[in-house]
């Protein structure tokens, strides 16, 4: 992505901001370049087969609450108009049309053009008034005509946002596998926008690409993605992201890709004082790993960290934050030594704790203070137990001890790229990576205290939580 690109890009952006901005004063047949762009996550299942790797659930529009109108609905017996003659094969869409008040129907008709199905269509119509409903309109013309017209367009959907219910994702799905997203705001005003294409490479392996142009904060960025062998999800190759002014030109570019190290991103950031080494990870030919990031914040909070290791096992950590002025925030350092096969031994700054494997039984004990100990039975461990025993050889002391306070089951995974951490029975899956399974048990330390049997259970524990660190800081 050049220089060039990206201010060709940002001028375009600007004149959809000042389009929106000045919307309520041009007449209906104004039309803008918008540039469009596809939401990966976008809810498409009523359109695509759920199981095609572009696509993954979100929400659709889930209240249909009027906007005041008090008619009552249209005749159940009487036949629709023959703007909606399309739908006609359909009982459900008949049912979903038929539900609606004479006055929402008519306001439906202007959808009847586009590639909107008719279920969206009469939620749309119950939310919005007719202005909104004219606006939004004009949204769905502008995304279909975005990724190639009616003819290249097999569905447009509007979902609300799973995350913020205050914004909306109006999605466009394409007949080649390519998903176009705006995302709305509450005035349906374009905030964000992404497209996201799927390609076949000759040898018939899959990758993705999606390039995403955030308004509110002047980003752009383009991301590829590979599909995993085994497991088919996708995970991120390269990306590039570039922060720019209003007038196009840039701020910093950054540009993140593989290393040596598996799981572990290279990522520099180009500025205007030079080139900055943010995180690299480097693998020697005698199998000695070193990784190192060195990230500034917005605000001056400098995080420095350093880790090295070998194919013995050992390996050292060094973890440090400054606040702008120098102040040291945090300041960790750790270590491993493996002894033998079966005998380890680790530090966490000035503390040290042993760790011994007898009768399949790995048992971890704080050297300063031996009541604090725990052991686990490696023989209980399912599925592929070797690889996720593999892993939990290798935890420090420390890390054990936490684990031994929140997790109660363990499940060895071949493929740790699949690994979660179940929170109703405090199980952790995984497999051979030990930054895969430190990952999990971060997930293990956040649901400690809390009992996700049920949503209900969830928030209670969450809210006595919160509460009780609230009053704990007031005091």
């Amino acid at each position: 992505m050049s220089t060039n690109d990206i201010g060709n890009i940002s001028q375009r952006l600007k004149q959809m901001q000042q389009q929106q901005a000045t919307q309520s004063t041009q007449d209906d047949s104004a039309t803008i370049d918008v540039f469009s762009t596809g939401d990966v996550g976008a809810k498409v299942s009523l359109v695509a087969d759920e199981n095609n790797s572009l696509f993954t659930k979100t929400n659709l529009i889930q209240d249909t609450k009027t906007t005041g109108d008090k008619t009552i609905p249209t005749d159940k017996d009487k036949p629709l108009p023959n703007e909606f003659e399309k739908y006609s094969s359909n009982p459900n869409d008949i049912a979903a049309l038929k539900s609606l008040t004479p006055e929402q129907l008519e306001n439906a008709k202007q959808f009847t053009s586009t590639k909107m199905l008719a279920q969206n269509i009469a939620q749309i119509v119950q939310i919005f008034d007719k202005d909104q409903c004219a606006k939004l309109k004009q949204k769905v013309d502008e995304i279909t005509e975005y990724i190639g017209g009616d003819k290249n367009t097999f569905a447009v959907v509007l979902g609300r946002d799973k995350y913020d219910t205050k914004t909306f994702n109006l999605n466009a799905l394409g007949l080649t596998f390519n998903l176009t997203t705006e995302i709305l705001d509450e005035n349906l005003d374009v905030r964000s926008i992404e497209k996201t294409e799927e390609f076949q490479k000759k040898d018939g392996e899959k990758y993705r690409m999606q390039e995403a142009y955030d308004l509110k904060n002047n980003t752009i960025s383009k991301t590829r993605y590979e599909y995993d062998k085994e497991s088919k999800m996708p995970y991120v190759t390269y990306e590039i992201r570039s922060k720019v002014n209003e007038d196009g030109t840039m701020i910093s570019r950054e540009y993140t890709r593989p290393s040596d190290v598996k799981g572990v991103r290279t990522v520099d950031i180009l500025t205007e004082d030079g080139l900055k080494e943010v995180s690299s990870a480097k693998q020697k030919k005698n199998g000695k790993v070193k990784v190192q990031k060195d990230m500034e914040s917005l605000d001056g909070t400098r995080t420095q960290y350093k880790y090295k290791d070998d194919p013995k096992g050992d390996r050292y950590l060094h973890y440090k934050i400054t606040d702008k002025e120098g102040k040291v925030l945090m300041d960790n350092k750790k270590t491993f030594t493996v002894v033998s096969d079966n005998e380890f031994k680790s530090t966490f700054n000035d503390k040290s704790y042993s760790m011994k494997i007898v009768d399949n039984k790995l048992t971890v004990v704080d050297d300063k203070d031996s009541k604090r100990t725990a052991t686990f039975d490696l023989g209980e461990v399912k599925g592929d137990s070797e690889k996720l025993i593999t892993t939990l050889k290798h935890l420090s002391g420390d890390e054990l001890l936490e684990m031994s306070e929140t997790v109660k089951n363990f499940e060895g995974m071949t493929n740790e790229l699949e690994s979660y951490f179940n929170g109703v029975d405090k199980s952790l899956h995984s497999g051979d990576n030990l930054f895969v399974v430190l990952h999990e048990l971060g997930h293990a330390k956040d649901f400690k205290n809390v009992d996700a049997t049920n949503s209900i259970t969830i928030y209670k524990t969450v809210d006595n939580l919160i509460s009780q660190r609230t009053v704990r800081y007031l005091q």
